[in-house]
């Protein structure tokens, strides 16, 4: 679970929306009143942010460092940086502005003294991919108490790795604010070399949120693939015009275009939803509609004994939902309990009772959102943290995000317990070292019902038939005899000890028969 991330009132991570950076660099072109422009188009365009630039050529390139190929400029380098250094004394007033059109105001910062210089004006920082390797430059936004966005253009995963491995050491305990950009350095960068599928890799490599900061010209596809990675920042340069001067205007957005990308982004967002495979509500008419149930072809009397041609699988329109179609191929053989009409939804009760047709009351289904409270209420309750890996009370914030994580999780399977149709407790099921490992919380007035024996049994016969896996692990105190009990007469058998942290555990296993 990757811990939210602030940037001013703004929160980063699942279920956000994506922030989106207007990134205006220097394509101010040395005008107060042209950076004004720019923050208007970004304001237009429904942005997050505008970000600027403050560098210094001194602390970028030696005055020798000589001419960029890829510019065309007879300039040095050298030259042209200093040419489009951002004046200090436009900070403030750029912040107000921002401020007063109600955007955030944002800065690259290339150096310490640059960071220091703009600290009052920005709530994060942003990190050029070329600096990504300057721990020191890093160690000091850092030291700042806020995130610092991190693009890696130029970089391989080995290098970010060693990078982040470095903060982390550094941090201990502490969490790490930061988020890391894809980003491909060219200008502009083909679009078939934006790989925004790494914004996932990058992810799921290092626990960190990640974003693109994005170089495509005056595409803005890649953008909008980002987002459906799973992308929570995204940076683009524009301009006014890709017809000024400047290295660079000609490789970003116009300002129709940047509005253009944000629609783009924010319908994205609506299609791509919570992840979370519930019905919608707009399909609850059809849902019952169209699905099928098992229909009589004619009347029958009580005590008929029913054959193939009496049934058929039928869609349900108004009717009551009947037996669903999986039971038809059971039914021929059986005895009507009662008489039933001609094209009637058949039911469970229309038969002599029969094992297999007679409703267990204890269920399990999908948890959803509506279901946080209760988790957080049972899991939270004080007999159930005094027998958990981790004994510490969950504060609600925390558990809102830890839930959204798992039910937005394909490999996690977290059920909900219905005992008459009244949830009874939870259970989960989630991969760990090769195989499902399962937990369990039950409301307290639902213990000692056997309730606990019957979930696992049904919640791992389940998992298994899923999944195709053919165990489910427990992992218990060895001061909780009460679960090593129940989890025995569920079918589970020990297999050995295990380290947690500095807690030993006890493992048991149950497998499919």
């Amino acid at each position: 679970m990757i811990d939210d991330i602030f940037i001013g009132e703004r929160r980063l991570g699942a279920g956000q929306p994506c922030y989106i950076i207007a990134e205006a660099g220097s394509n101010h072109n040395g005008s107060y009143e042209q950076a004004l422009a720019l923050i208007d188009v970004a304001v237009e365009a429904g942005c997050d942010a505008v970000k600027f630039q403050v560098f210094s050529a001194d602390q970028l390139y030696a005055p020798e460092a000589g001419k960029s190929d890829y510019l065309g400029d007879e300039r040095s380098i050298y030259d042209i940086i200093r040419a489009m250094e951002l004046p200090a004394e436009w900070l403030p007033k750029l912040a107000e502005y921002c401020k007063k059109h109600d955007i955030e105001f944002l800065c690259s910062a290339f150096d310490e003294k640059a960071i220091d210089l703009v600290d009052p004006y920005v709530v994060a920082w942003k990190n050029a991919s070329y600096e990504l390797t300057h721990l020191p430059l890093l160690r000091h936004m850092l030291s700042k108490g806020k995130p610092v966005l991190a693009s890696t253009g130029t970089a391989t995963l080995d290098e970010v790795g060693e990078v982040i491995g470095h903060l982390r050491r550094e941090l201990g305990d502490q969490p790490l604010p930061l988020v890391l950009l894809q980003c491909t350095a060219a200008y502009p960068a083909p679009l078939t070399s934006a790989h925004t599928k790494v914004v996932a890799t990058l992810r799921e490599a290092f626990g960190v949120w990640t974003g693109l900061s994005d170089h495509s010209g005056e595409s803005w596809a890649a953008a909008v693939a980002a987002v459906a990675q799973g992308a929570v920042v995204i940076e683009k340069h524009y301009t006014l015009s890709r017809l000024l001067p400047g290295p660079d205007h000609r490789f970003a957005l116009e300002p129709k275009d940047l509005a253009k990308m944000v629609r783009a982004i924010r319908l994205v967002e609506s299609a791509l939803g919570s992840g979370a495979k519930t019905v919608d509500p707009v399909e609850e008419e059809l849902r019952h509609f169209a699905r099928r149930s098992v229909f009589t072809t004619r009347a029958l009397p009580a005590g008929h004994v029913l054959n193939s041609s009496d049934l058929r699988v039928l869609r349900r329109g108004k009717l009551p939902a009947g037996l669903d179609p999986h039971t038809a191929p059971l039914l021929p053989g059986k005895t009507l309990a009662r008489a039933v009409a001609a094209f009637a939804p058949l039911q469970a009760l229309d038969l002599v009772e029969s094992a297999e047709f007679k409703a267990d009351p204890l269920t399990i289904r999908r948890a959803g959102p509506h279901d946080a409270l209760r988790v957080w209420q049972w899991n939270n309750e004080p007999g159930a943290r005094a027998m958990s890996l981790r004994p510490d009370s969950i504060p609600w914030d925390s558990h809102l995000r830890w839930f959204a994580g798992k039910l937005e999780d394909p490999h996690c399977r977290l059920w909900i317990a219905e005992f008459g149709g009244q949830p009874v407790g939870v259970v989960r099921i989630e991969p760990q070292g090769g195989q499902g490992v399962v937990s369990l919380a039950l409301d307290p007035e639902a213990r000692g019902q056997g309730h606990g024996r019957k979930l696992l049994q049904l919640a791992c016969g389940r998992y298994c038939g899923e999944t195709g896996q053919r165990s489910v692990e427990a992992l218990i105190l060895p001061d909780n005899p009460a679960s090593q009990k129940a989890f025995v007469a569920a079918g589970f058998v020990p297999c050995g000890g295990r380290q947690i942290g500095d807690r030993p555990v006890l493992a048991y296993r149950w497998t499919r028969a």
